[in-house]
């Protein structure tokens, strides 16, 4: 019986160790968009993670489609155990006389091996870490007028 208890210890004490820092996605889409200032189009991705916000996280890029596009947090969207992410992956061109500038994302390849369809980059507890994103949900264009 003492083994048993033993082994159960060593067991769960290794799953707490397994589970530090990973994340979970409850959703994640995507939704291209075209329109406001001329030639001007993208996509939006939303990462919905089952988590509470804290200090030890802090996320920062999104791998997708050969570009890294920065990531923010958006505040006030979010209930009590989800954080919401969001990325405007955009392209377009600056408009002379204008100080909105929206150029593409920079085209990157993804830091580590996956075969998803998105790799989300985030550091926890200040160490680097990477989590695929297997695939995104693509909700309906958006035609902005």
């Amino acid at each position: 019986m003492k083994h048993l208890l033993v082994l159960f210890v060593m067991l769960s004490s290794n799953q707490q160790c397994n589970d530090e820092g990973q994340l979970n996605i409850k959703r994640a889409t995507s939704q291209s968009w075209s329109g406001g200032a001329a030639a001007t189009r993208g996509t939006y991705y939303h990462l919905y993670l089952a988590m509470t916000m804290n200090a030890d996280y802090k996320f920062d890029s999104l791998w997708v489609n050969d570009h890294r596009v920065a990531v923010e947090v958006m505040r006030g969207n979010s209930s009590n155990d989800s954080v919401h992410l969001y990325a405007n992956d955009r392209l377009g061109i600056q408009m002379p006389g204008s100080s909105y500038d929206p150029s593409k994302s920079a085209e990157a390849n993804f830091p580590v091996a996956s075969n998803a369809e998105g790799l989300l980059g985030y550091y926890y507890k200040g160490t680097r870490k990477y989590y695929p994103v297997a695939a995104f949900e693509k909700l309906e264009a958006i035609a902005y007028q």
